[in-house]
């Protein structure tokens, strides 16, 4: 009868979790511009989940990293996304498609959290985004406990988040390229 109950209680943790990861991918799927969907994507984490550590990293010289840098301001950006070069996604993500949970050796991660504080940091979960197809980045929370980020753990909910975060990042990169292009034939047509 013990393990009948653990189970439902287990049923229900995850209806919980996954009823948070339904609204979180709620916010982000109408977004079309990348100020937004940074601002919504990370707050909402925030706030669902207790979470105080979540950023993105883009890679340095992937084409949606060039987008935000010239489009979204600077304060926006700051406290939130973190530019990195593209060896240390290769080095974090050695299972190209899977998240990466880290309790200990942590020291490859803090360049993701470079404006936080490394002590607070005790485990991490680093999240690829493959917007069409292509590493770009990555989703970072971390947490001053060492539970829970703790490798074995099943990460499937943030699989799925990575999954929707990628497809939004996609549309929202491809709608902020045909705005720059009408805003620049705009300009053109007025001369």
């Amino acid at each position: 009868m013990n393990e009948f109950k653990s189970i439902i209680e287990r049923l229900k943790i995850n209806e919980e979790i996954d009823r948070k990861f339904f609204e979180v991918e709620t916010e982000i799927l109408g977004t079309l511009n990348f100020q937004d969907l940074f601002i919504r994507l990370l707050s909402s984490i925030r706030v669902k989940f207790d979470l105080p550590l979540v950023c993105l990293s883009l890679v340095e010289t992937s084409e949606i990293s060039a987008l935000a840098k010239s489009i979204v301001e600077p304060r926006v950006l700051e406290g939130n996304v973190s530019f990195v070069d593209e060896k240390l996604m290769a080095e974090i993500f050695t299972d190209k498609r899977n998240t990466v949970l880290l309790n200990e050796n942590l020291d490859l991660c803090y360049p993701l959290f470079p404006w936080m504080s490394k002590s607070l940091i005790k485990s991490a979960a680093v999240v690829p985004l493959f917007p069409d197809g292509k590493l770009c980045g990555s989703l970072n929370q971390a947490d001053p406990t060492q539970e829970r980020f703790r490798p074995g753990i099943d990460s499937i909910f943030l699989d799925r988040l990575a999954t929707k975060v990628s497809i939004c990042l996609s549309n929202v990169a491809a709608h902020e390229k045909l705005r720059l292009m009408v805003q620049k034939y705009e300009e053109i047509d007025q001369l």
